[in-house]
């Protein structure tokens, strides 16, 4: 689920070229503008991220004041009216996440959002005048900037909270491909071969799948689009189709918190849920689950947590093997799996629903009745369970060829004349 579309005009007389050249003009005298205000309050750039957001939204709202004498109205108008982020939702809405970290994250940015309202809302209240009655409304303009800032400013670097940059700010997301990922399926029980890695597993076959690209502020030239390279087999951004951007290696929840919107399950090859491992009686190890596997390192540290609670001659030299992505040995591979795929269930029944009903919800009528965030939340998790799903397969898979593997030891250590001396 996008929020933005980029559309040109097709009635307009007027050379994109010179439209762009334009817009990129006023993009950068309102950054000229934010940069002059940050140092003239005595922070440039010494503050926290948050505070500067609280300078790029009051300048926001100074803009917004001046109405149709301002040189950004036309912009500010254009911008959505509302946003679905993270801190604005309900509690049953949150509930409706199915997931206690995320619903804590949800709270915390709400939490966020009040501390950030009573830091300026004597200025808020300063700029707006008359224009509010109360409180209330003062805090909803606002939340509203902060939100703008949050989901629409580009990096720049003159400020840390960015600039809002006419045109720059219109381009969908598209993610780039997940970060270096374990295959574990048919892996030597011991060590690694050469080809563990995997990193295109849920991109390679769509040819339809959005290019992502990079932008990012020039000084003197403003935001600009860069087609980012793709791997070996992959098509660049033809002719007339739709640019994207890669605002940066997200997983859903954090496009949640950060943008209000979620890309479909499956979609994003950066989303990924965290399962805790039981590694020991007394502790557990986080394994980051991606949508196309596991996390190298996390998946080095249960193994090695695992194997190291056996004695061992050479710890280190069994560290260096994890960390190259391999294997300790097949029983130490089947403790591993078995673990990972006990978590994975553990995870998988803490959900009221299944991601079946889920899936039956999502593609109802009544999913269209409900509300914006509710829809998000259903999407959310269903994604999560998929990874979840796909989690436990593999570790079961794994485990499984672990296990005929240890029994194929057993069998190979039993020496014949042992078995004589058994008959007699």
């Amino acid at each position: 689920m996008r929020t933005r579309v980029l559309k040109s005009s097709s009635t307009s007389s007027t050379p994109v070229s010179t439209v762009l050249a334009r817009l990129f003009d006023v993009a950068s005298a309102s950054a000229e503008v934010l940069s002059a205000d940050a140092d003239a309050d005595g922070c440039g750039g010494s503050r926290d991220d948050a505070y500067a957001q609280d300078e790029l939204a009051l300048e926001l709202l100074r803009h917004k004041t001046r109405g149709v004498r301002g040189e950004f109205h036309a912009y500010i108008e254009s911008m959505p009216k509302s946003y679905n982020l993270l801190h604005s939702w309900s509690e049953e809405e949150m509930a409706a996440l199915q997931d206690a970290r995320a619903t804590v994250l949800a709270r915390e940015r709400k939490q966020d959002m009040e501390r950030a309202f009573e830091r300026v809302k004597t200025t808020v209240r300063e700029i707006l005048g008359d224009s509010v009655a109360c409180e209330h409304d003062a805090r909803a303009a606002y939340v509203w900037a902060r939100d703008t800032v949050s989901s629409r400013a580009v990096s720049v670097p003159f400020h840390r909270a960015g600039a809002l940059t006419p045109m720059g700010d219109m381009f969908n997301y598209a993610p780039h491909d997940p970060p270096v990922l374990l295959d574990v399926h048919g892996a030597p029980m011991f060590d690694a071969r050469e080809d563990t890695t995997e990193t295109e597993r849920s991109r390679d076959a769509d040819d339809d799948a959005p290019i992502p690209g990079d932008g990012a502020y020039v000084e003197g030239v403003g935001f600009t689009f860069r087609s980012a390279a793709q791997p070996q087999g992959r098509r660049g951004v033809r002719a007339g189709e739709e640019i994207f951007v890669c605002y940066g290696e997200y997983t859903n929840l954090e496009l949640l918190e950060l943008y209000g919107f979620t890309l479909a399950p499956d979609e994003n090859p950066q989303d990924a849920y965290v399962l805790d491992v039981r590694v020991s009686d007394a502790d557990s190890a986080p394994l980051k689950v991606f949508v196309g596997g596991f996390a190298w390192n996390d998946l080095a540290d249960v193994r090695i947590a695992i194997a190291m609670k056996r004695p061992r001659k050479n710890e280190k030299y069994l560290r260096d093997i994890a960390r190259r992505g391999g294997a300790l040995g097949a029983e130490e591979e089947l403790e591993t799996f078995e673990a990972i795929r006990d978590a994975a269930a553990t995870a998988l029944l803490s959900f009221p629903t299944t991601a079946k009903a889920d899936l039956d919800t999502v593609e109802s009528e009544a999913f269209v009745t409900m509300s914006e965030n509710m829809q998000l939340a259903m999407t959310w998790r269903l994604g999560i369970k998929r990874i979840i799903q796909r989690a436990y397969k593999w570790a079961d898979a794994r485990a499984s060829d672990a296990r005929t593997a240890t029994v194929s030891a057993r069998v190979a250590n039993i020496s014949l004349p042992y078995v004589a001396k058994g008959r007699r």
